[in-house]
This record gives C-alpha cells, sequence and structure tokens, in this order.
C-alpha cells in the first residue's frame, strides 16, 4: 500500500464523537485570537481543543503505521 492510499484512507478521526466535539464549536474558530485578554470560554476551548486534537494525531498516526505495514 502507498503513503498515498493510506493517508487518503484515514478516516477514523472523523468517524469518532471525539472529532465531532473538538470541530463543533464554531464560535471560539471565528475569534481573533491576538487580541488580548482571552476570555475564560477561550481558554476552555483552546484547553479542551489541543487535549482533543493531540489524541487522535495519536491515533491517526497509530493507524497509518498499521496500514502502511498492512496490519489493517
Amino acid at each position: 500500500m502507498s503513503l498515498a492510499t493510506a493517508v487518503a484512507d484515514l478516516s477514523w478521526g472523523w468517524r469518532t464523537g471525539v472529532a465531532k466535539k473538538a470541530f463543533s464549536v464554531k464560535r471560539f474558530m471565528r475569534e481573533d485570537w491576538r487580541l488580548p485578554p482571552m476570555t475564560p470560554e477561550m481558554i476552555e476551548y483552546a484547553r479542551t481543543d489541543a487535549h482533543y486534537l493531540l489524541y487522535i494525531a495519536n491515533c491517526l498516526a497509530s493507524e497509518l503505521h498499521a496500514k502502511a505495514c498492512g496490519m489493517f
């Protein structure tokens, strides 16, 4: 399996509720993060966004490695 095929086939993150939760709050995506001070809601959004995205990245990397090794 080619790397391009393995990458194109990765859909695990989008099938999970974690990804849906991580990307469901669009209000904060439109905020100007350069302007201080950050609201408590913005801080919480940034914290949870980083938490979920790191988890998803690790899961996708594991799946990509497994697909590249022919284990899936």
